[in-house]
């Protein structure tokens, strides 16, 4: 039985989720969910009437399928493709024992192949161009000098490429290799790390790492959440040197993080670094849909400095510009650039730094995410995701309008998808779900049940399959603005209450 990434996600549409339904659903609760559905996507109710076919047809084989037992048996226990398959092998087979022993063993296949898919690879290519021979005037009073020959200066290389695979729902690990070359000396490093998630508020990691210079790395690292919008990290690492058959340890020092949100699209953090370069530096980042700003000051050994930078994100979200200033003990460098999202998996990204008495500095940058199986599949969702808002608009304005002459519930802002740290190299992959969430508003209450992933329900789609993915709700009630997160299995129960 061949099975893929892509099968699994074609697969995957979560009936239950479609319904707005749990598992342990009643045939009462599958009738009600399926008749306000028919009120709102029916295509006698809908001007593109084609459209409105598609998902009412989709809503129709959930209900037919749920409302079935036998079906809805094997759709729990086999998921979508159980429900064609079940036919051929019933033709073939005599005995239920028989058909239970074949479809376990293809599930043992599929998740074994899902599980090594998951691997999430990323590479980055970057080169920094030395272009002070630009700007030496001085230069043209030698006899021997020829213009023509004169070329800014390729002084570094790097190329970086990582690949995670989940073992377990608790455990990850991740394969980094890196290679570098910096005015003439090269050197490089692998490392492989292990996560364990102890619980959603806290994790930790070991890694070991080899470089070329016969030493071992070893790390240990924690995170916590503190509550109240707090959390910590602790990193200690460790060096490991063989020199003529002896073995040397070496700590380096450790490394402290204290971060806080601090208000809305707002957060701080206060770092603690000791070993050879002790220092102790605090950030605040605030960033939106369209801006993100960000201010450091750090006061060490052996240099001390400020940073500034600003990031404009494009309408297109596809493209960015930054500029940024830093001065400190060894000078002051300006840098300016832009980003460019070549496509879903590639990005190109170019800043020029010019400072004392560091010159003038080209640096480009390409990265890769190579997920393209999925890319396609994604798309298909996206455009159906969009149309299906388009027809709730209506309904859901008037979901508002009832809400907010009661002081009832109000969705005001709501994102769906993959949310990221300030140090992750990895970007936000979010998608604007307000109007789906107001509704399935009713009576000023939002109900999602547990255990069924948010991206089956009308309007929404993953934006990044594979993905850890959260749902952020902000909404009014009774006259005041609340805010909420939950994970994509999470129970959905809004108002919060106090």
């Amino acid at each position: 039985v061949a099975s893929s990434g892509l099968e699994e996600l074609v697969d995957n549409e979560d009936f239950y989720s479609l319904l707005n339904a749990s598992r342990q659903a009643s045939q009462e609760d599958l009738k009600a969910s399926y008749r306000r559905l028919c009120m709102v996507y029916h295509p006698d109710k809908q001007s593109n009437n084609n459209e409105a076919s598609d998902i009412f047809i989709r809503i129709q084989e959930a209900f037919n399928v749920l409302s079935d037992p036998t079906k809805r048996h094997i759709y729990d226990v086999y998921g979508k493709s159980g429900l064609d398959a079940d036919w051929q092998i019933m033709e073939r087979r005599k005995t239920a024992q028989e058909m239970q022993e074949e479809y376990e063993r293809i599930q043992r296949i599929r998740a074994q192949q899902r599980l090594e898919e998951r691997t999430h690879p990323e590479g980055t290519f970057s080169m920094m161009i030395n272009a002070t021979s630009l700007f030496d005037e001085n230069q043209f009073d030698d006899e021997y000098y020829d213009p023509q020959i004169m070329l800014p200066d390729i002084t570094a290389l790097s190329i970086t490429q990582s690949i995670q695979a989940p073992l377990s729902p608790s455990h990850t690990a991740t394969l980094t290799g890196n290679l570098q070359t910096k005015n003439g000396n090269g050197h490089g490093d692998l490392n492989i790390s292990l996560r364990k998630t102890m619980s959603a508020k806290m994790w930790g990691e070991f890694m070991v790492g080899a470089t070329d210079s016969n030493s071992f790395n070893l790390g240990l690292k924690g995170y916590r959440s503190l509550g109240g919008g707090m959390f910590a990290i602790a990193y200690v690492p460790a060096e490991l040197m063989v020199d003529d058959g002896m073995l040397a340890v070496s700590l380096p020092g450790a490394n402290f993080t204290l971060g806080r949100v601090l208000g809305e699209n707002l957060y701080g953090s206060l770092n603690l670094s000791t070993g050879r370069d002790s220092h102790m530096s605090t950030s605040v980042v605030r960033e939106t849909m369209t801006m993100r700003f960000s201010a450091k000051l750090q006061l060490g050994i052996p240099h001390s400095f400020g940073v500034v930078t600003a990031k404009y994100k494009m309408p297109d979200r596809k493209s960015s510009l930054k500029i940024g200033f830093e001065a400190g003990t060894f000078g002051a460098v300006v840098e300016y650039g832009g980003e460019h999202r070549m496509s879903d998996n590639s990005i190109v990204s170019v800043n020029v730094r010019i400072g004392v008495p560091v010159g003038v500095a080209l640096k480009l940058r390409q990265s890769e995410e190579s997920e393209e199986s999925l890319t396609n599949e994604t798309k298909r969702r996206k455009e159906e995701a969009e149309a299906t808002i388009k027809m709730m608009k209506q309904s859901s304005q008037r979901k508002i309008d009832a809400e907010e002459r009661k002081l009832g519930l109000v969705i005001t802002e709501a994102w769906y998808g993959r949310f990221v740290s300030e140090d992750s190299s990895r970007t936000s992959k979010l998608i604007d779900v307000r109007i789906p969430l107001q509704n399935l508003v009713e009576n000023s209450k939002l109900q999602l049940p547990a255990g069924i992933t948010k991206s089956g329900l009308p309007g929404f789609y993953d934006p990044c399959p594979g993905s850890e993915i959260k749902l952020k709700v902000v909404y009014k009630f009774r006259g005041g603005v609340h805010k909420a997160s939950f994970d994509d299995r999470d129970a959905v129960r809004i108002p919060l209450r106090s």
